[in-house]
């Protein structure tokens, strides 16, 4: 549940967990706060730079990195990416960790961080190779 503070402190954005959903008022539903940003980096992850016209450098496009070679060189270059984008998020105060697990048929994401405020975030994401 998000908390007034964090809200205040993290703000409100389209909710984008795998498609926009409509609300009961006809409109886009919203995230706040942790929700919020945990979202934002989820499409972080996914989208590749470039995609976004205004914004050409934004995202990871974890999708280059599933089909390399499962070697050290590769999950480092996944991992200073996700770094160096996560960072660059304006309600992201630094970067704890982030963990990098192959699997079989994926891989799984972790990302450790402090939020603006101070606020303490962990969030796991999977991503599966087709």
């Amino acid at each position: 549940m998000v908390t007034r503070y964090q809200q205040a402190q993290l703000g409100t954005d389209i909710y984008q967990e795998a498609d926009f959903r409509i609300g009961s008022n006809g409109d886009l539903c919203t995230a706040s706060g942790i929700d919020g940003l945990k979202y934002r980096i989820d499409r972080m992850l996914l989208t590749s730079p470039g995609e976004i016209f205004h914004r050409p450098d934004w995202g990871v496009g974890i999708i280059r990195f599933l089909n390399r070679p499962n070697n050290a060189n590769t999950i480092a270059q996944l991992r200073n990416a996700i770094i160096r984008n996560v960072s660059k998020d304006p309600d992201v105060e630094r970067v704890v960790r982030v963990g990098i697990k192959r699997e079989e048929h994926g891989v799984i994401v972790s990302v450790e961080l402090i939020a603006k405020g101070g606020i303490p975030v962990s969030q796991a994401y999977g991503f599966e190779i087709n």
